[in-house]
């Protein structure tokens, strides 16, 4: 479900609202069926995966933050000394080299708004991009633009956290299990009117009789509703009461008629 959680993420530019999410399963699903178990450790896998980007931002913020600060103290000893060394000289030239592009930018961004003119700054800035092939205004540009778009990716991560724990998981349950939907087909048209904790008890049992068998849930869900309304029953008895073994019966059946086919078709 990790890699579900990621696309999830990446498709809503990390605004994961219910609607978002309920949108994405309906499309994932016309090309894999999601189980119970996987819905149920949906959520807290995309909230671990929001937390994995928040801390990945800050992690390089704080990266980024350290080597601008070494380029800033350069220049803060710099404004003490009217006349540049050879030594400091040398120094601005490594803390320009060292540093990557967006660096640069901010440096170069700072330096010009400064109230202190530091032309040789600003020149070896200018110099070094020239000698490595930058476009400076391009670097400019697209640092404010990378600025801005992890202010609003942050500011989507923080709310979809929020989101996500205002969100019922038997909400999304019903409205995306195509499980569900098979089940509120019910012909005793009992099952829609069931707790929430016997509903589930109905569900775990679907997902265990799919391990047993090695069959989707889905498959079990559509033979128990074809059981039920053959004997005109409600889908429980067919799942946890005498019906069970004839359930069994038409999984054995379509399983093996499946294989069959996988068989001819080979």
């Amino acid at each position: 479900m990790s890699y579900i959680a990621r696309e999830i993420i990446d498709v809503t530019s990390c605004n994961v609202t219910y609607e978002n999410l309920v949108r994405f399963l309906k499309s994932y699903q016309q090309i894999r069926v999601v189980s119970y178990e996987e819905i149920c450790v949906l959520l807290p896998i995309i909230n671990l995966e929001l937390m994995r980007r928040l801390t990945d931002i800050m992690d390089f913020s704080v990266m980024t933050s350290k080597k601008y600060d070494q380029c800033m103290n350069i220049i803060e000893y710099l404004e003490q000394s009217p006349e540049y060394s050879p030594e400091m000289r040398k120094k601005i030239q490594q803390a320009i080299t060292r540093n990557p592009e967006q660096v640069i930018a901010k440096l170069y961004i700072d330096v010009l708004d400064s109230t202190l003119v530091k032309d040789d700054v600003v020149n070896k800035i200018i110099e070094h991009c020239e000698e490595n092939d930058i476009d400076l205004d391009r670097v400019v540009e697209q640092q404010q633009h990378m600025l801005a778009a992890k202010v609003v990716v942050v500011e989507n991560i923080i709310g979809s956290l929020w989101k996500i724990d205002a969100i019922d998981f038997d909400d999304i349950y019903r409205e995306v299990s195509l499980v569900e939907e098979v089940l509120t087909k019910d012909p005793a048209e009992q099952y829609s009117d069931m707790t929430i904790r016997t509903k589930e008890y109905y569900r775990h049992e679907i997902a265990d009789i799919s391990r047993h068998l090695k069959v989707s849930e889905l498959e079990v869900a559509n033979a128990a509703l074809y059981v039920a309304e053959n004997e005109n029953e409600h889908i429980g008895i067919v799942l946890l009461g005498s019906l069970r073994d004839e359930l069994y019966n038409v999984l054995g059946k379509r399983r093996a008629l499946k294989k069959d086919k996988e068989f001819y078709h080979l």
